[in-house]
C-alpha cells in the first residue's frame, strides 16, 4: 500500500476495506491495549480518531494517558445502543465497533450486544448474546460464553472457562475466575506451574452483587442471587439467596422472609426441646432403672422389668443421641440381645419379660403382644441390628396395624409380610 492509502487506512480502515485488526500494511495482529486504544481514539464516538493536524507532543501526551482514564459517561451508557432511543449518529458507532471486533475469529457477537470501547478484551474464545452488554473497564480473558439480556457491570474480570446463562445481572468490580494456578510442586515457581481449569457455570436469572467473587469448578443454579462481597467456593443450589466469605446459603427465595424467620425460631424451639428431653432423660435414669441387678429398665418405680421399657430406654437414648451417657459399657448391646432372644422363630412375635418364649402365653388377638413387635423392631433397628424372623402372613388381618407399618421405614428390614 502507499503512503497515502496507509494513512487513510488509519483514519477510517472499514471505509478502505483494511483489515482494522492489522497495522497498516502489514499483518502483524494488534494488542488488545492496542485494539483498545484503537477503538477509543475516535471510532466509536462518531469522530474519524486523532487527526494528523495533531502536534506531535499533544499526540504523545494523549498516547501516554492510562486507557483507563479516558472517560465519559456516554462510555458506560449501555441503552441507547440497546433500544430505539439511540441517535441517528450512536447506531453506527455501535455497529462500527463491533464489526471491528467480528473481524477477528475470536469473536461471535450478537447485533444488539454492547461492549464498551474501554473494556479490555483479550479472549482464546468470545460470544456473547443478544441484549447483553459489557460495560466499561471490564476485562476479558479466557474462553468465555455469555447468554442473552445480561449485564457485566465496570470493573469486571472475567478469566478462565466461564459460561454465563440468560439474564444474568453482575455487579461492578466482581471477579469470575475460571481458572486456577497449580502450586503443588515446591521446586518450580507457582508462574511455571501453569493452570488448571475446570470452569464456572452461571445458570440463568442469577443477580451476583458487586466485588463478588466466583472461584473456579463453581456453579450457581438457576434464580439465586449471591450477596455483595461474598467469595463463592462452592457450587449454590438453585432458588438461593447466599452471603459470606465463604458464601453459604442463607435461605431459599422460594420461602418468605416470614417463613424462612418463623422456620429458624422453630429449628431453635425444636433443639431446646432436644436439650432439656436429654437433661431429663438422664436424670430420670436412675428412677427407672432396675436396682436388682439385671441392668434392665422399669416402667415405674418398683415394679418389674418389660420388654416395652428396654424399647422406650434404646428409643430415647438413641434418638436424642445420649446413648453414650446414658447406657453402662455393654449395656445397649445386651438389651437388643434379650429383644431378640424373645422373639418367637414361628410367629415372629416378642415374648413379655417373664415369660417362656417357647411356651408362654403368646397370641397375635392380645394387643400387647401385637405392640411388641412394633416396638422391638423399631429399637433394634435404631440400634443397628437386623430382626430374625419375620411376622406371619396372618398378621395382615389387623388393617390398622398394617397400614401403620407399612409406612416405617423398618418394615423392610423387620421383613414383615403384610397383605398381598
Amino acid at each position: 500500500m502507499s503512503a497515502k492509502s496507509i494513512q487513510a487506512a488509519a483514519a477510517d480502515p472499514l471505509a478502505t476495506g483494511a483489515n482494522p485488526m492489522t497495522c497498516g500494511s502489514t499483518s502483524r495482529q494488534m494488542s488488545p491495549i492496542q485494539s483498545s486504544r484503537y477503538l477509543h481514539r475516535g471510532h466509536l464516538n462518531g469522530s474519524q480518531g486523532v487527526t494528523p493536524s495533531l502536534q506531535d507532543s499533544e499526540r504523545h501526551r494523549l498516547d501516554s494517558i492510562n486507557v483507563f482514564t479516558r472517560l465519559r459517561m456516554s462510555d458506560l451508557d449501555a441503552f441507547p445502543f440497546l433500544t430505539d432511543i439511540a441517535s441517528l449518529a450512536q447506531r453506527p458507532d455501535q455497529v462500527r465497533g463491533r464489526q471491528i471486533l467480528m473481524n477477528d475469529q475470536r469473536y461471535r457477537l450478537s447485533d444488539t450486544c454492547f461492549i464498551s470501547p474501554h473494556a479490555m478484551l483479550a479472549p482464546e474464545f468470545m460470544a456473547v448474546g443478544r441484549g447483553t452488554y459489557i460495560a466499561a473497564y471490564c476485562m476479558a480473558r479466557g474462553q468465555l460464553f455469555i447468554g442473552s439480556d445480561c449485564s457485566i457491570n465496570a470493573y469486571c474480570d472475567l478469566h478462565g472457562l466461564v459460561i454465563v446463562g440468560d439474564n444474568v445481572r453482575i455487579g461492578s468490580h466482581s471477579t469470575l475466575a475460571g481458572q486456577n494456578h497449580r502450586f503443588s510442586d515446591f521446586s518450580i515457581p507457582i508462574r511455571g506451574q501453569g493452570t488448571i481449569r475446570r470452569g464456572i457455570v452461571i445458570d440463568e436469572d442469577v443477580w451476583i452483587g458487586s466485588r463478588v467473587v466466583v472461584l473456579d469448578g463453581v456453579r450457581i443454579g438457576s434464580h439465586s442471587v449471591i450477596g455483595a462481597g461474598s467469595v463463592v467456593t462452592k457450587s449454590i443450589p438453585s432458588y438461593s439467596v447466599a452471603a459470606g466469605n465463604p458464601a453459604r446459603v442463607i435461605r431459599d427465595r422460594r420461602t418468605s422472609r416470614s417463613q424462612s424467620i418463623n422456620a429458624k425460631c422453630q429449628l431453635k424451639e425444636l433443639l431446646n426441646l432436644c436439650e432439656n428431653a436429654s437433661t431429663q432423660t438422664l436424670s430420670l435414669k436412675s428412677r427407672y432403672s432396675d436396682q436388682s441387678g439385671s441392668n434392665l429398665f422399669l416402667d415405674s418405680p418398683s415394679t418389674i422389668p418389660t420388654l416395652r421399657a428396654q424399647c422406650d430406654a434404646i428409643e430415647l437414648a438413641l434418638m436424642l443421641n445420649i446413648h453414650d451417657t446414658f447406657f453402662n459399657h455393654g449395656q445397649l448391646s445386651g438389651i437388643s440381645s434379650l429383644l431378640l432372644d424373645r422373639q418367637q422363630p414361628s410367629t415372629g412375635i416378642y415374648a413379655e419379660l417373664g415369660i417362656d418364649s417357647a411356651a408362654g402365653r403368646i397370641s397375635l388377638a392380645d394387643q400387647g403382644d401385637r405392640y411388641n413387635i412394633l416396638a422391638a423392631a423399631y429399637a433394634l433397628e435404631l440400634a443397628g441390628v437386623t430382626i430374625k424372623y419375620r411376622a406371619p402372613r396372618k398378621i395382615s388381618c389387623f388393617p390398622v396395624f398394617c397400614r401403620h407399618a407399612k409406612s416405617r421405614q423398618w418394615r423392610q428390614a423387620a421383613e414383615f409380610c403384610i397383605g398381598d
